[in-house]
């Protein structure tokens, strides 16, 4: 039985739709599932422009749309601070938890802190 009537599943770092944990775990605990991918300000404004990471990360979450899609789903794409994002977005979907796979970078912890607040 679901947990939760809805959920966000938040990608980061690990793009792929199948053995994705927090994607597994919001499925198996929420009713609703809204995945989300955030091309994170905070991160990006610091880059050049032409980054080539940054065009790889766009070919990836459009990959992962693409597959999600197939699967009956769909992702919503941000380019915004996350820290604000996570939480602007859960009040008008009604959501009650947010899932994301761990990241042990130290800036990930801090970000993550400053979403569950």
């Amino acid at each position: 039985m679901a947990r939760f009537r809805q959920s966000i599943a938040w990608f980061r770092r690990d793009l792929r739709a199948e053995d994705h944990a927090a994607r597994h775990f919001t499925l198996y605990q929420s009713e609703w599932v809204f995945c989300i991918f955030i091309f994170d300000r905070e991160i990006l404004d610091k880059l050049t422009a032409d980054d080539r990471r940054v065009a790889f990360i766009h070919a990836s979450v459009m990959e992962l749309h693409g597959e999600l899609q197939l699967l009956g789903s769909r992702m919503i794409v941000l380019h915004a601070c996350a820290t604000q994002a996570i939480p602007a977005l859960a009040r008008p979907l009604q959501a009650q938890a947010v899932f994301t796979n761990t990241d042990y970078e130290p800036q990930a912890n801090v970000h993550d802190a400053a979403v569950a607040q």
